[in-house]
């Protein structure tokens, strides 16, 4: 009786798992014909040339009417699912640092309308992945650094190693500048060694820029600035 009873108990555990498992939802691009972007007639058309500006416009006044900060380190993945009049379908928050934001985001890109892509002349559904960032590559006003280019000339130190080789060449830096002008992060996308990439971000390091600004609100944004090192004539 003990075991009939274990038994059934067991069967009730694994019927109750399966419908749990039903009831989620299982998403067959192949099968509802979401096409991606680069299958359409019109790849560069989609979803829109001014789509992520005005997303980031747009989450700008609400995190500034409702006095949210978001993190240096926030982001937000998000699949989006266009259907053949440009609306979306639907919006799934694949991962999030910051799940209020990623709401907030997914309610903006909800109410979006999106260009339509066309396939073989006609309307078609198509799906395209989208990452927001604390810290985007554009805004209104992009920062400006305080003193100009004479803060980096002035400060900037040519390794004696670098001067001994004979290197010269440009550096280029990537920094990551927040909503008060100061630099957070500076990171070397392209170097040539001999201790002036590293003297390129010590100079950076300490440089402070005005705000960049988007609809008069000051954000994060990220930035490339080159620094070149080159010899005086006759010092080589």
């Amino acid at each position: 009786m003990k075991k009939l009873m274990l038994f059934s108990l067991l069967f009730l555990f694994i019927t109750g798992c399966e419908k749990k498992e039903s009831k989620v939802e299982i998403i067959n691009l192949s099968n509802e014909n979401y096409l991606t972007t680069d299958q359409a007639d019109n790849p560069s058309d989609l979803p829109a040339s001014n789509f992520e500006s005005e997303v980031y416009s747009k989450l700008d006044n609400k995190l500034n009417e409702d006095k949210l900060i978001v993190s240096d380190n926030a982001k937000c993945d998000f699949q989006m699912f266009i259907n053949e009049s440009g609306k979306p379908d639907k919006i799934i928050i694949i991962s999030a640092t910051d799940e209020k934001i990623a709401k907030i985001i997914a309610d903006i890109l909800s109410k979006e309308k999106y260009n339509i892509a066309k396939k073989d002349n006609q309307p078609a559904k198509y799906y395209f992945k989208w990452s927001y960032s604390a810290y985007r590559d554009f805004a209104e006003k992009m920062p400006q650094i305080i003193g100009g280019i004479e803060a980096i000339t002035k400060n900037l130190h040519y390794p004696e190693i670098a001067k001994k080789a004979g290197i010269e060449g440009r550096v280029m830096v990537s920094l990551k500048v927040n909503e008060k002008g100061n630099v957070v992060e500076a990171k070397v996308l392209k170097g040539i060694g001999s201790g002036c990439d590293e003297a390129a971000v010590d100079v950076l390091k300490k440089l402070k820029f005005t705000p960049a600004m988007n609809n008069n609100i000051p954000v994060k944004v990220r930035i490339v600035i080159p620094i070149v090192f080159k010899l005086a004539k006759g010092s080589k």
